[in-house]
């Protein structure tokens, strides 16, 4: 990307330069590599397909048969939303429904399953409670001078993400995230 930019800045000059979402672009062209980049920039509303088709796929995937899919799924998604999350009223509006799916999709979408290793600050320093304007300045120094410690292998799955001050899903936020979890699907709330 730096190099598209310095064309740009021989070109045009530092003081008219072309606007960023032409600036900040990656050339298209294809070098021999195991990782190939493409982007693209659209201006206004706009809508592609990414597909991959195996080798050992019987058929390839195409834009139409990815199409049907999602429409199936999100007949499907909608059904099941009514049927099991209808909002109440006043927010039973048109205008809500599309709003609270969208809401819990991301819900169900950011549930993660991790394991691993964690490195963690255990210094409890006062700055971390973000109390003060400015916070995130206290914040940034007592990571600096923090002693990290290693902790052994866990497994956590979360719909909350973890921090390194606090490596664990936060039980408050969880609980509040599980009840909508537990009406669309009981086995979510519950890993054995």
């Amino acid at each position: 990307m730096k190099k598209t930019i310095d064309g740009y800045m021989e070109k045009y000059g530092e003081e008219n330069m072309p606007p960023p979402w032409q600036i900040f672009t990656i050339s298209n062209e294809a070098k021999a590599g195991n990782l190939q980049m493409t982007q693209k920039v659209f201006s206004g509303a706009f809508e592609f397909d990414v597909l991959f088709s195996s080798g050992s796929s019987p058929a390839p995937f195409t834009s139409e048969l990815l199409s049907q899919h999602i429409k199936v799924a999100t007949e499907s998604f909608s059904e099941r939303y009514a049927r099991l999350l209808a909002p109440k009223s006043p927010f039973n509006k048109p205008k809500y429904q599309t709003f609270s799916k969208a809401m819990f999709s991301n819900l169900i979408g950011g549930i993660g399953y991790f394991y691993g290793d964690s490195i963690v600050d255990r210094s409890y320093a006062s700055e971390y409670e973000e109390e003060n304007e400015g916070f995130w300045e206290e914040t940034a120094e007592a990571r600096s001078r923090a002693e990290l410690t290693r902790d052994p292998p866990s497994e956590l799955f979360t719909s909350i993400p973890s921090r390194p001050f606090f490596p664990r899903g936060f039980l408050w936020d969880e609980g509040f995230h599980l009840l909508p979890i537990a009406d669309w699907d009981m086995d979510l709330t519950s890993v054995s």
